[in-house]
């Protein structure tokens, strides 16, 4: 039942099957075996077994049960989210993490070597994104980032320093000022939902931001943002401004320097999340997009979404490391030394040494390989956007796509050429718009032949008509180094096969 010094080749031979296992997982062609939530109800939720079972019994256990019906975001026909977790040094970095099953809290006694390691991948990412670097540190605050458990955690604690550097007295007192005074501004319709919850978490409510408008290419209206700031300044204390460097929609990047210009000149902290749009860092080609990103208070970045590796690994960079004392803990149970993370991440105790993925991942390919696939990333999405926009039946909402998110819809040959047109579309016919493509999602994904993402979006481009109307795009956004332009020329070709069907026969109602 334990690891030991003589049974080392029994548990050697079942982990190879383990993997074995795994790999022919991430290597079949489909998505997922779709069935009912009903049918998990009766496979899993069962009483607490009273009796041990054979290791034979538990691989089987986990194969019938669980490999069999997980989401292979591996597949080329996964092409919802870039997240494909196929890289073969980080996979092979992954399976080390639990087996050294180093405790990132202290460095000295529980986690020597993997605290550097981390501190490594911190400097290569303020590196590339043109923070300065501390080759010789004298203690953890002169790091300037962390590793997180998601992008959600990093943007919370990024508002965290906010407050704190807005209220110095917080950490001891607690909130003793008027929070409805409070403000934080977001980009309105594109803003990511952690944001807000993060605010909610650390006292200052989901509900105190102020909502920058946005353009017809989802980026952050700067004369309308000057003026809204100036409407609100006088009554209101604003602390941070919001933007991002790919929004999880339309991958749109904001205009960083001219923002960082509005941040400084308002006294406010200015956070990035570039939870994608980092990536753009590692390309010669696309870096010129996110220009000015050294010049943010803080920059959240998510590498498990863009650098092909197994969930989950999320970074929080300050420009200035120092500032990271806003949000630090201290206890002299273990982690009161130099070097112990544990003092700089709030809400995490014992964390797993998930950076090692992430090491692996960019000492085997290097800047320069990394650059040339998101490269190839933006190229194929572009390309998308291309074909989609030739054809007779499809519209795509965001044709300016800084990164790899296409979002598109399936339209007729008839309300394609109204749109051509500039007539506007009637009110009931957006709606069966919607749903033939609600129900083209659905289908792809039942039938396990493709998986792209949807959601409620606004037509900010004014496509059907003057009036925002309420769309239910597909989006494809795929970070999947095996896809290519024949493999999205083949899934444009089955979505209006399956789109003609529901048009023909009439399946359009929800």
């Amino acid at each position: 039942m334990f690891i030991n010094n003589t049974n080392g080749k029994k548990i050697k031979k079942y982990l190879h099957e383990i993997v074995d296992m795994g790999v022919d997982f991430k290597t079949m062609d489909s998505i997922t075996k779709v069935m009912h939530p009903k049918y998990f109800k009766g496979l899993l939720l069962e009483p607490i077994p009273n009796t041990s079972m054979s290791l034979k019994k538990l691989y089987n256990e986990l194969n019938n049960k669980i490999v069999k019906f997980s989401t292979n975001f591996a597949s080329k026909k996964f092409c919802a989210f870039p997240d494909s977790g196929n890289s073969v040094s980080s996979i092979a970095a992954a399976l080390l993490v639990p087996l050294l099953n180093q405790n990132m809290i202290n460095a000295e006694h529980c986690s020597p070597v993997a605290s550097f390691v981390e501190m490594s991948i911190i400097n290569w990412l303020r590196e590339i994104l043109g923070y300065e670097v501390n080759y010789d540190p004298e203690n953890i605050f002169d790091i300037g980032g962390i590793v997180t458990l998601g992008g959600t955690i990093s943007n919370t604690i990024a508002m965290m320093a906010a407050r704190n550097k807005a209220f110095p007295m917080v950490r001891e007192n607690g909130i003793t000022f008027d929070t409805s005074k409070v403000k934080v501004i977001l980009p309105k319709y594109i803003s990511h939902y952690s944001i807000r919850c993060g605010l909610s978490w650390i006292g200052l409510g989901e509900k105190n931001i102020i909502e920058a408008d946005i353009t017809d290419e989802y980026k952050i209206d700067l004369v309308k943002l000057k003026r809204k700031i100036r409407d609100y300044r006088c009554d209101y204390k604003i602390i941070s401004l919001v933007c991002y460097a790919g929004d999880s929609r339309a991958m749109s990047v904001d205009n960083i320097e001219a923002l960082s210009d509005i941040a400084q000149k308002e006294n406010l902290w200015f956070h990035v999340d570039a939870c994608h749009g980092f990536q753009l860092a590692f390309s010669d080609k696309l870096k010129y997009k996110i220009h000015g990103i050294s010049r943010a208070d803080s920059i959240t970045l998510d590498p498990h979404k863009v650098l092909f590796m197994p969930y989950v690994l999320s970074s929080l960079l300050f420009k200035n490391p120092k500032d990271f004392k806003l949000i630090a803990s201290n206890s002299d149970l273990i982690m009161k030394e130099d070097f112990a993370f544990g003092q700089i991440t709030p809400m995490i105790g014992s964390k797993s040494f998930d950076s090692l993925k992430l090491w692996a991942s960019i000492k085997y390919f290097g800047k320069n390989k990394i650059g040339e696939i998101v490269d190839k990333r933006y190229d194929l999405a572009k390309f998308l956007c291309k074909k989609l926009q030739e054809r007779d039946n499809f519209i795509v909402l965001n044709k300016n796509t800084d990164i790899n998110s296409v979002m598109f819809m399936y339209v007729s040959a008839k309300i394609k050429n109204e749109i051509n047109n500039n007539k506007d579309i009637s009110a009931k016919e957006v709606e069966k718009v919607n749903a033939i493509n609600k129900k083209i999602q659905e289908y792809l994904f039942k039938n396990n032949k493709y998986y792209l993402h949807t959601f409620p979006f606004y037509d900010l481009g004014e496509i059907f008509n003057k009036n925002i109307n309420i769309l239910y795009p597909m989006r494809y956004m795929s970070g999947n180094h095996l896809l290519k332009k024949s493999d999205v020329l083949e899934m444009i070709k089955h979505i209006k096969k399956v789109g003609d069907h529901l048009e023909n026969v009439g399946m359009y109602k929800c």
